[in-house]
Formats: C-alpha cells, sequence, structure tokens
C-alpha cells in the first residue's frame, strides 16, 4: 500500500474528474502462468545466448533470414 488515507485518494481523483473532465483507469496487465513460464524460459535463452538469430545489419539480412 501507499500508506495514503483514503479520503485523499478520493479527493486526488475527484479533483482531477472536475478539472480534467474525464476518468482514469489503469489496469495493469498480467500474464497467465503459461505465458510466465514461456518469458521465464526465453528470457533465460537470451541471457544463454540460445535461440538467439541477429542482430542483423540491414532490413535486407533480416528478409533473407526470415525467407529462408
Amino acid at each position: 500500500m501507499l500508506g495514503l488515507p483514503l479520503g485523499t485518494i478520493v479527493n486526488h481523483y475527484l479533483r482531477e474528474l472536475v478539472e480534467e473532465k474525464r476518468v482514469t483507469f489503469a489496469v495493469y496487465p498480467t500474464p497467465n502462468k503459461k505465458t510466465q513460464k514461456l518469458l521465464k524460459q526465453a528470457s533465460g535463452d537470451y541471457r544463454n545466448g540460445k535461440n538467439v538469430i541477429g542482430p542483423f545489419l540491414t532490413a535486407k539480412e533480416m528478409d533473407a533470414y526470415l525467407d529462408a
């Protein structure tokens, strides 16, 4: 928690609503367990230099690799 009283938070959002005439909702995405596992594996592979292609010096190099 932020350690702020609820009234302070509510007042802040009410002031923002009055001043900006809009309401902002922020929902931070959280990957599911399968995606978390894949991201962790990909991160480990990258750190170990596995399954890494490139960098390509030109777009033509990249296209040639992708077309092969």
